[in-house]
């Protein structure tokens, strides 16, 4: 049985091009032709190293190389390891920063980097009672806790896997005096806890799982570690 784990890694703006080749020869063929499209380079290198980070912690959990991996998805687009069963995991990546949850049930992470953001947003996704807890706080305090919904929202439709199939606003979150969110309104059977990280005071982190028992803190990679040491030479 796997254990609920979290891990991150802070990524680099940027790469040369031989520390680029080193990474992403080390990533399957396949991964390797869609992450050189990217446009962006920042686009390009978070890709690469979730992939990189996904590999390490699977191999780390579970003891199988990444040539043995065989990745699939399902219809709404969510992947999955086809030849792992009872293995669920899922990544997000934002700004400097790729995150990855697995366990032996369906979960779902959301890492977001706190930016200005209309909260029209949340008037026109989010439910009523959300976007009134969102504008009932101070100025100073209405984009923080945008954000905390925003996370959790993605963290909940890609623990159920159906990702924007389901609208944000057909599910709504409560807050008690711990400020801690609860699901108020759940359209699944399925129970579902949560659980938000402070991993960086620009950045918001939510967690979804159908386990009460979370890690108390996230298990941060240098990314450097993500391939053999021999891979990887200043």
């Amino acid at each position: 049985m796997c254990n609920l784990n979290i891990y991150a890694v802070k990524i680099p703006s940027s790469l040369s091009k031989k520390d680029f080749s080193d990474f992403i020869d080390y990533i399957p063929s396949h991964r390797q032709d869609k992450i050189r499209k990217y446009v962006r380079q920042e686009d390009a290198i978070r890709s690469l190293f979730g992939q990189l980070l996904l590999q390490a912690v699977i191999q780390k959990e579970c003891h199988i190389l990444r040539d043995d991996l065989i990745f699939s998805r399902n219809k709404y687009g969510k992947p999955y390891i086809y030849n792992l069963k009872d293995y669920h995991f899922n990544i997000s990546h934002s700004g400097e920063y790729v995150v990855c949850v697995t366990h032996n049930h369906p979960v779902g992470i959301d890492i977001e980097y706190i930016k200005p953001v209309s909260l029209e947003i949340a008037q026109q996704y989010f439910s009523k009672e959300e976007y009134n807890l969102i504008i009932g706080q101070s100025k100073k305090s209405q984009i923080s806790f945008f954000y905390d919904f925003w996370t959790l929202k993605e963290s909940f439709i890609k623990a159920i896997g159906k990702g924007l199939y389901i609208p944000l606003n057909s599910f709504a979150f409560s807050i008690t005096e711990e400020k801690e969110y609860i699901l108020k309104i759940n359209p699944y059977p399925d129970r579902f806890f949560f659980k938000q990280y402070d991993i960086n005071p620009g950045y918001k982190l939510s967690v979804c799982a159908k386990s009460l028992y979370f890690p108390q803190e996230v298990n941060e990679i240098n990314y450097k570690n993500l391939i053999p040491n021999l891979l990887y030479k200043k």
